[in-house]
């Protein structure tokens, strides 16, 4: 058969429904099939993760089917996607769980897999069918073809470089180890950022609570000062009454006092008055008998 299209890998992104992918370039089917029956590989990529590159090579019959065509040609039909696990945004491990279809956004690849090997063998002046020459060539192409796709996704250097891409390997080997120890130091500087973010998330706390709480006790200062106020002018209202009161006392004794005096002096008058009448009353007894006497001596010296 002649091939002449050089594609030899198919990608899908995935929809989370779809369990049939097709393969739209010819395959053949392994002799030896112990193995695998197809010369198809299929990949997977998890639903797509910020610069997350890692795939995982599905297991034929245990995680996919194939079917040709009479064209040589066909199509895959997913039996199960498996357990994985994948660096999240931050470069930690995450297990994504099995599932029974492809997640939406994820990746499913089909690429020609080969095998390079010479398993024909002509004898001299034996039969050459053309089916078992082209079979040889189709094979050989299929190789081919497929060093040319695995090329086209290989880094390169440039024609007009002398530099040994062993020692280019190195330096990249080296800037990534770098960059790994770089991005490990940024995640640090992160959750220490965090955590000081968090210590100063709580010391804000601690300080709206604290003036909160001071705020609180300069309204309880307040409130303590409006009524010791209160109590200050009630004692003064009661340190007045307690003045006027005394002044009532002061001035009720005085008039008791004078009460008393007068009525000592109304006593003493009395008495004085007792007196005169006595002394009156006995002036009349006295003056009554004088008279009396007067009126005897008349009596005892009248003539007639």
């Amino acid at each position: 058969m002649s091939l002449i299209d050089f594609k030899s890998v198919i990608r899908y992104e995935a929809d989370g429904q779809s369990t049939e992918f097709s393969i739209p370039f010819a395959f053949k089917k392994r002799d030896d099939t112990s193995v695998k029956t197809y010369d198809i590989s299929v990949f997977y990529r998890p639903p797509a993760i910020p610069k997350q590159r890692r795939e995982f090579k599905l297991t034929e019959n245990q995680h996919y089917t194939i079917a040709q065509n009479e064209e040589g040609k066909g199509h895959i039909t997913i039996l199960q996607i498996p357990e994985v696990i994948i660096l999240d945004e931050n470069g930690d491990e995450k297990t994504l769980p099995s599932c029974a279809v492809a997640p939406s956004e994820s990746v499913i690849g089909i690429i020609r897999d080969t095998l390079f090997e010479q398993v024909i063998s002509y004898i001299e002046n034996s039969p050459n069918p053309a089916k078992t020459t082209e079979d040889a060539l189709d094979k050989t192409t299929y190789e081919t073809q497929q060093l040319r796709e695995a090329v086209s996704r290989a880094i390169k250097i440039p024609v007009t470089w002398a530099d040994n891409p062993d020692d280019i390997l190195i330096e990249i080997l080296e800037a990534v180890d770098l960059t790994k120890a770089k991005a490990q130091e940024a995640k640090e500087s992160a959750q220490a950022a965090k955590a000081s973010e968090n210590a100063a998330a709580n010391s804000a706390a601690d300080a709206a609570n604290s003036a909160n709480q001071a705020q609180q006790s300069a309204n309880d200062a307040a409130q303590s000062a409006a009524n010791a106020a209160a109590s200050a002018a009630a004692a003064a209202v009661s340190e007045t009454n307690a003045s006027q009161s005394e002044t009532n006392a002061d001035a009720a004794k005085n008039a008791a006092e004078a009460a008393q005096s007068a009525a000592e002096t109304a006593a003493a008058n009395a008495a004085t008055s007792e007196n005169n009448a006595q002394n009156s009353e006995n002036n009349a007894a006295v003056s009554e008998s004088n008279a009396a006497d007067s009126a005897r001596s008349r009596r005892i010296t009248s003539p007639c």
